[in-house]
């Protein structure tokens, strides 16, 4: 089975767990997994590719480079996207201004405009529209498609000084069920982080954290490696699909 894996600066860490996986032998049987950074997600909430016919093209110059289209010719036997699930962006802009989300913990720096949870919905469906709309275009070209969630904030985030670590959390995880719920009426698969990657307050712990200090954002190794792991239940699910709908075909 082969798996292409695409998507923002989080497909990071799962290429480096790619190659712990190899340098382990811990590579799950039977499944092939091709992984392609495409860079930062900072521009996928912008106009970054564009249909023409049967394939997505990347219009951004950037994501281009690395892969020009989206489904590569041959196809793939799944799709799994790291970017519809990213909550970074919006959290970002919430927290820069001091704003606080009604029904939520209120941000210790609690001087920006209060936000209504129709305006956060809004803002989330904004955010991930580009990417969400690709990941139903390519399941609309007959192949498998999931997302993989990247990690919760860290501790270190830098955010959590000035907001309170109670009302970082309960940001994220509001902001990421509306895209789950999202995703989840698209009808996409999700790989979530495993519960016991997340410490008793919410936060990714810091066994998790990229090798270098200085980034408070990124998993590392280990963290990708887990999450491919996390992957196979669900691809051996595929291929076991696929299988079905070929013999009863024949």
């Amino acid at each position: 089975m082969r798996v292409l894996i695409v998507g923002d600066s989080h497909t990071g860490a799962l290429n480096r767990g790619h190659e712990r996986l190899v340098d382990d032998d811990r590579l799950p049987e039977g499944i092939h997994f091709d992984i392609h950074p495409l860079g930062s997600g900072a521009r996928m909430h912008t106009a970054f590719w564009t249909q023409e016919g049967d394939v997505a093209v990347l219009t951004d110059p950037i994501y281009r480079r690395r892969i020009p289209v989206l489904p590569p010719n041959p196809h793939p036997d799944a799709i799994g996207l790291s970017m519809p699930l990213w909550s970074g962006r919006v959290m970002r802009g919430l927290l820069q201004q001091g704003s606080t989300v009604a029904g939520l913990p209120v941000v210790q720096s609690n001087t920006g405009p209060l936000i209504s949870a129709a305006m956060l919905r809004l803002l989330v469906a904004q955010d991930m529209a580009p990417a969400l709309r690709l990941a139903e275009f390519l399941a609309g070209q007959g192949i498998p498609v999931f997302v993989i969630e990247p990690p919760a904030a860290f501790r270190a985030y830098r955010y959590v000084r000035h907001a309170g670590a109670e009302a970082v959390v309960a940001l994220q995880s509001a902001i990421r069920q509306l895209q789950r719920d999202a995703i989840g009426a698209a009808g996409l698969a999700i790989v979530n982080q495993p519960a016991e990657m997340l410490d008793a307050d919410g936060f990714t712990a810091d066994v998790h954290a990229h090798e270098d200090p200085s980034d408070s954002h990124h998993g590392n190794a280990a963290f990708g490696a887990l999450m491919l792991e996390a992957c196979v239940p669900l691809l051996r699910q595929i291929a076991s699909s696929a299988k079905d709908t070929h013999v009863a075909s024949l």
